[in-house]
């Protein structure tokens, strides 16, 4: 009798199987998905708040970041002092007077300098400007820049270098930041096709601002890899110095 029940429950079970394999697949199709759809929809407080924030996120970065000024000026000049311990000394004095102009438009900047180097002959930058971040040039910023560095020198003849520039300004306050920035050099050989020459150059400013007058005082390290042509030794040349300087944004 035992054995004439469990065939009879076996049989039913497999006539029916399909059948409950059935609804389960409805129940996951219909019934989960609809539910997974209301879940989706589903209002939230958690949801409104994490939507808050992302907004303030991209309201204060879109603040930070939109341009209030389409045209902005600036006029520098320093004193430089000067270190160069090396033989022949590039800086053939131990100060120069220094001069820098930029004008930006958006974005988008011109900018020129010339270094006096007095019996050293003279130095000059010409660069073309991208500011990413930053809403103006007196605003915690970042810079990248292309340039042409044109040396005149007695001692080294001249050069005409290509380069690269990052630079950012941060401030502490409205009144006082920090500053920095990395030049690499290209390789390059001097007008008499004695040598090649590439280097690079690192600054740091600290500076003070009153308006429209910024106070700073900058200090740099510049090393250049130089290779004779005629026998291919290569030497190294670091020159140290710092700058004491004012800059007018109008």
């Amino acid at each position: 009798m035992l054995k004439m029940c469990l065939i009879v429950v076996i049989f039913v079970s497999t006539l029916f199987s399909p059948l409950t394999h059935g609804i389960e697949g409805t129940y996951e199709l219909i019934v989960k998905k609809k539910q997974e759809e209301k879940k989706r929809s589903r209002w939230t407080l958690m949801d409104w708040l994490a939507t808050k924030r992302r907004m303030d996120l991209m309201d204060q970065w879109l603040l930070l970041n939109t341009e209030n000024n389409y045209f902005e000026i600036y006029l520098d000049a320093s004193l430089a002092s000067v270190e160069d311990d090396t033989s022949p000394p590039y800086y053939l004095e131990n100060s120069y007077q220094r001069y820098k102009a930029g004008i930006f438009f958006l974005p988008f900047g011109i900018e020129y300098k010339l270094a006096n180097l007095g019996s050293g002959g003279v130095n000059t930058d010409y660069m073309l400007s991208l500011r990413l971040l930053g809403s103006s040039l007196q605003t915690t910023n970042l810079i990248l820049s292309y340039g042409k560095n044109i040396r005149e020198n007695d001692t080294l003849g001249d050069l005409d270098n290509s380069f690269f520039q990052v630079r950012s300004n941060f401030y502490f306050a409205d009144f006082i930041g920090i500053a920095g920035s990395y030049r690499k050099y290209s390789g390059n050989t001097n007008d008499a096709g004695t040598f090649d020459i590439e280097g690079s150059r690192i600054s740091y400013t600290v500076f003070l601002e009153l308006e429209l007058l910024r106070f700073y005082f900058e200090s740099f390290t510049e090393t250049n890899e130089l290779t004779l042509l005629s026998n291919g030794s290569e030497s190294e040349r670091e020159n140290k110095g710092s700058f004491f300087g004012i800059r007018i944004f109008l």
